[in-house]
């Protein structure tokens, strides 16, 4: 707890749990005008909820997005005062003797956590956390105006039990989207823009087509294919991602392997949102063989989520070595590993 004073927590532990200081106050501890610390450092928690004494100003996030390393950049925020969805904020936790200027200085006073952007938030009073005694505007502007600051800490429940399903037999809605059309905001619909290749007959185990790229609008280059995937409920969790090529599209063999399989999916990078074109929070990164049989571990990404969302986004970055009309992509089977938080 920091008080309605002009200086944040006199904590140097950077959120690790291990300063303790001050006097728990006997009653309404949140709201005394006091700074105290109690150890959390063998806690076992998940999440952060950082908040003014008035509870005006706060957020949530996961503990990884605190304390997990050093950064100055966008951390993820699963909500707060300004949003109920997740977005990023910049935040700062600078690794010491990191400072041409002062090489001996230890940025005793990160992280520095706030609703918004680090810079603009010190003048507009949405910086939650800072260390060290910090005062002038970082701290002016906030905790003598919302009656201080605390920090709290939970564990969340265990996600849902998630198992793979085929997305579009689940109301899960399926669509493609390329860079170059729309600014990466319309949707692509597949072969020939004509819906008759997209992206929800490889998400549909009773389907007899598939997936394939508009021609012209692949992954060459610096060029990506985005497959988005919406959920019906928000408080969905999903773990995984697997898919396989059709190699049925051309019975060509170069060096006695089917051409088709330069169109399969190699390099992938996984996110998750809450809202249709982010911001977004990256959850994994995978590179996929050009196995054939679905379901395979080379085919299959799995990760560990740390909270449900709306929105998935599956960016393949590179096939198989297809350079063809832009560089083309299939995808003959899909699914996805997730389950929705019970009420």
């Amino acid at each position: 707890m920091d008080p309605p004073g002009t200086a944040w927590h006199p904590a140097t532990d950077r959120l690790e749990g291990t300063e303790v200081y001050g006097a728990w106050p006997s009653s309404n501890a949140q709201t005394a005008d006091a700074t105290f610390s109690i150890s959390f450092s063998d806690a076992s928690f998940t999440h952060f909820l950082f908040a003014t004494g008035d509870e005006q100003v706060w957020l949530v996030c996961t503990k990884d997005a605190a304390v997990g390393g050093y950064y100055v950049g966008e951390r993820p925020v699963l909500m707060s005062s300004d949003s109920s969805t997740p977005y990023s904020a910049v935040w700062l936790n600078r690794e010491a003797n990191t400072w041409d200027a002062r090489p001996d200085y230890l940025f005793d006073e990160d992280p520095w956590i706030s609703v918004t952007d680090h810079g603009p938030a010190i003048a507009a009073g949405k910086i939650v956390y800072g260390g060290d005694g910090s005062a002038s505007t970082h701290a002016a502007t906030i905790l003598p105006i919302h009656n201080g600051a605390n920090v709290w800490i939970r564990q969340a429940p265990p996600p849902p039990l998630m198992d793979w399903k085929w997305p579009t037999e689940h109301s899960v809605e399926c669509k493609d989207y390329h860079p170059r059309i729309g600014g990466g905001q319309e949707v692509v619909d597949g072969y020939q823009r004509s819906g008759a290749a997209n992206l929800a007959k490889a998400c549909d185990s009773s389907s007899a087509t598939y997936f394939l790229s508009y021609n012209e609008y692949g992954v060459n280059g610096v060029d990506y294919i985005d497959f988005i995937f919406t959920f019906e409920d928000a408080n969905t969790w999903c773990s995984g991602y697997r898919q396989s090529g059709h190699s049925g599209w051309s019975p060509v063999r170069v060096d006695g392997e089917l051409y088709s399989k330069s169109l399969f999916t190699k390099d992938i990078e996984i996110y998750t949102g809450g809202a249709n074109f982010g911001p977004w929070t990256k959850v994994a990164t995978d590179s996929h063989s050009k196995t054939n049989t679905f379901t395979d571990d080379g085919t299959t990404t799995e990760w560990t989520p740390t909270a449900p969302s709306k929105y998935l986004l599956v960016r393949t970055l590179a096939n198989h070595g297809d350079t063809g009309v832009g560089g083309r992509l299939t995808v003959k089977y899909l699914q996805l590993k997730f389950a929705v938080t019970p009420n």
